[in-house]
């Protein structure tokens, strides 16, 4: 009888080691997936290799940059609040809930971005938004406010350029070609152009890449459409400048030089003080007579 007990006991032991096995740990991780409803949780989470997916469950403010090296989900009907006065949010997020940034002085928004729910930014004592948000990262209908501004610089600790063709003559296109800027980035989208002779003359109607008509002195500026802005980790303004020679109707030919975003000197005024992020820039091109 012992017998036949022992070999059921042995049996039922053998088919509950074929069934799917749940690991719950301490911290409320089920199947590799954490639920959390602490920042101290989300870090120990985030800190776990074991943990391949993270739920935020309960609503929560975090003061910490977030790193989400592994996907971060702010589940529906909760609230993940970034208090941190200076941070950046990267990894990848799936935000299902809301999200508050209430940043003081900047929030950098690098995470790849999914889901249902909302982001909301906030904007500082002097009227600025402190909330940047690369290129690309936010689907448009996740931003629930304006108070944000959307970075096209792909590299801020590197400058942005902008390039005209070596050579040109009445009858080219001309095309500007930017560097630095997040791939996606489609430059008429986010620039105004304003095309000027030297007499300030205004030319092409704000084309992209007008047709050349006429020589003599040409000039560029640049202005960021609203809510695009250029990041930078150094100056609080920025010019794009370039000169080059005539432009002919015949074989004299035109070099504009590369030109970037240089950071100005001086201190930075109270209300400048998110303006690492540029949205204006000039590019002129020069007669040789004048060299």
């Amino acid at each position: 009888m012992k017998k036949r007990i022992g070999s059921v006991l042995l049996a039922l032991a053998l088919c509950l080691s074929l069934l799917p096995v749940t690991a719950l740990a301490e911290g409320g991780t089920t199947n590799n997936v954490a639920e959390v409803s602490t920042k101290a949780e989300l870090n120990d989470a985030l800190r776990n290799a074991s943990v391949t997916k993270i739920h935020i469950k309960e609503d929560m403010t975090y003061n910490d940059p977030l790193v989400a090296s592994k996907p971060v989900q702010v589940n529906e009907d909760v609230t993940l609040t970034l208090n941190d006065y200076d941070t950046t949010v990267s990894g990848t997020i799936i935000n299902n809930g809301t999200i508050r940034v209430k940043s003081g002085w900047k929030c950098l928004w690098k995470a790849a971005t999914s889901g249902s729910g909302k982001l909301y930014g906030v904007k500082d004592g002097f009227g600025n938004c402190t909330t940047y948000i690369d290129y690309g990262c936010v689907p448009e209908t996740m931003l629930g406010d304006s108070n944000y501004r959307i970075n096209i610089v792909k590299d801020i600790s590197q400058p942005v350029t902008a390039t005209l063709p070596d050579t040109m003559q009445t009858g080219d296109t001309i095309e500007v070609t930017f560097s630095n800027l997040i791939d996606s980035v489609n430059a008429n989208d986010v620039f105004e152009f304003k095309w000027t002779d030297g007499s300030s003359f205004p030319l092409y109607g704000g084309q992209a890449a007008p047709t050349l008509t006429q020589s003599g002195t040409l000039k560029l500026s640049l202005s960021m459409k609203t809510p695009y802005v250029m990041c930078t980790s150094s100056g609080t303004n920025g010019s794009l400048g370039a000169q080059g020679r005539r432009v002919g109707h015949h074989p004299p030919l035109q070099t504009l030089r590369k030109a970037q975003f240089q950071p100005c000197g001086g201190r930075r005024q109270p209300h400048e003080a998110h303006e690492h992020c540029h949205e204006a820039a000039v590019l002129s091109a020069v007669p040789a007579g004048l060299y």
